[in-house]
């Protein structure tokens, strides 16, 4: 697996994967639901990964990268005020 493929990934999907965590959080509000928010950020970009044309490695390759990103984001926000706690 290559870094700079990884991580262009990422860089090229920041801005929607911030949008989608602020849509779920606004859809499933409040605590405990953490779980509940992941599996669908996990579902919706497993969906997207499974159509694209342009990947060049394997979901589960790429996943831990996307929910360490994801935790730090969530944490993040809710440190700053975005989401309440």
């Amino acid at each position: 697996m290559k870094f700079l493929n990884i991580f262009m990934l990422i860089v090229r999907g920041l801005p929607a994967l911030i949008e989608a965590i602020k849509t779920l959080e606004d859809l499933i509000p409040g605590n405990g639901r953490g779980e509940q928010k992941l599996a669908m950020l996990r579902s919706l970009l497993e969906s997207a990964h499974e159509v694209a044309e342009d990947t060049e490695e394997p979901f589960a390759a790429v996943w831990p990268s996307w929910e360490r990103l994801i935790a730090r984001l969530v944490a993040l926000f809710n440190k700053t005020g975005e989401f309440d706690e």
